[in-house]
């Protein structure tokens, strides 16, 4: 049966996430346990005038990838990946697999590798947005293998999903933009501050992060989201 909440979602990450405009090339990926939500992912962007670009992928894919590619292989980058991302406005990715440890037999020597030359493809997402980066979200969509990795049910797991996405009843994208707001308030005064100092029961730590700067984390990079950060000065923690 389908779930009416996967509407609501799926406008949140279509119009406030990456904000998609008229024109723009949507990027949608995810496997068929996500089916649902890329439907109505891909319904979402034709109604906000946009190009949906669907990539589906398949569980086990990646261990075969590991297991049987040769060094030349792992180490290999089309030039359609490059024109791929160089090409497209917005990425919408969905986290949706059923099975988390399905990399768990291979040698990290060789992912390492392979992260390494992805790298030139990540450098649009790095770029910010009023940059003419891309815009990107990410979402883990509830399956069987994450409900019981969190020691839940699929139906109470469903639940935790969307109350963090969606925690108020009526528009979701209101309640991120008040979220955005409070937190740009705080983001304002850690950008003043030159040290902090951290004490508890087990813990007293200092670090210096004059200059720095802190990143607002509103729900247009992850959904859930709702976090301020930044990274001390090299060097300057003490504890």
């Amino acid at each position: 049966m389908y779930d009416q909440r996967l509407d609501l979602l799926a406008s949140l990450l279509v119009n406030y996430c990456v904000e998609t405009k008229p024109g723009d090339v949507v990027r949608i990926s995810g496997t068929p346990l996500a089916g649902d939500l890329i439907r109505t992912l891909y319904r979402e962007v034709l109604k906000a005038s946009g190009h949906p670009l669907l990539r589906l992928r398949l569980d086990g894919l990646e261990e075969i990838f590991y297991r049987h590619a040769s060094e030349t292989q792992i180490d290999f980058l089309s030039d359609v990946q490059r024109y791929e991302v160089e090409h497209i406005q917005a990425s919408i990715g969905i986290w949706a697999t059923g099975n988390l440890r399905e990399t768990a037999g291979i040698d990290p020597k060789r992912m390492a590798r392979r992260s390494k030359a992805m790298e030139p493809l990540q450098a649009p997402f790095m770029k910010p947005r009023d940059q003419g980066g891309v815009k990107w979200v990410g979402l883990e969509f509830p399956t069987n293998a994450s409900a019981q990795e969190a020691g839940m049910s699929l139906a109470d797991y469903e639940e935790f999903v969307f109350r963090a996405c969606m925690p108020e009843p009526g528009d979701p994208a209101d309640y991120w933009r008040r979220v955005h707001a409070e937190q740009e308030r705080l983001v304002q005064i850690l950008n003043r501050v030159e040290e902090l100092h951290f004490q508890g029961p087990h813990m007293d730590l200092r670090m210096r992060c004059q200059g720095r700067k802190w990143i607002n984390c509103d729900g247009q990079m992850n959904m859930p989201d709702g976090e301020i950060y930044t990274a001390p000065i090299d060097d300057s923690a003490q504890g």
